[in-house]
């Protein structure tokens, strides 16, 4: 479709309090997996943008995280 995905501040924040936790509670290396598994979910916006809509919400649900985005003609915020 042509879509890009952009990440907010916010949600770039919470990866690296993600990587961060991880990396203290298991391993650098999980902890960076974790975060590249996250961020490749969030990419399949681009080939499928209505993948997982849910009660007028938009949400990618990803092991123990949620994933929510808005769609802006033809911009998805995260």
């Amino acid at each position: 479709m042509g879509l890009t995905v952009f990440w907010t501040q916010i949600a770039e924040d919470k990866l690296e309090d993600i990587y961060n936790y991880y990396s203290i509670k298991v391993s650098a290396r999980i902890a960076q997996k974790l975060i590249d598994e996250i961020i490749a979910k969030s990419l399949e916006l681009e080939i499928n943008p209505l993948m997982d809509k849910k009660n007028y919400s938009f949400i990618i649900e990803f092991r123990s995280f949620v994933i929510f985005y808005t769609r802006t003609k033809n911009l998805f915020i995260e």
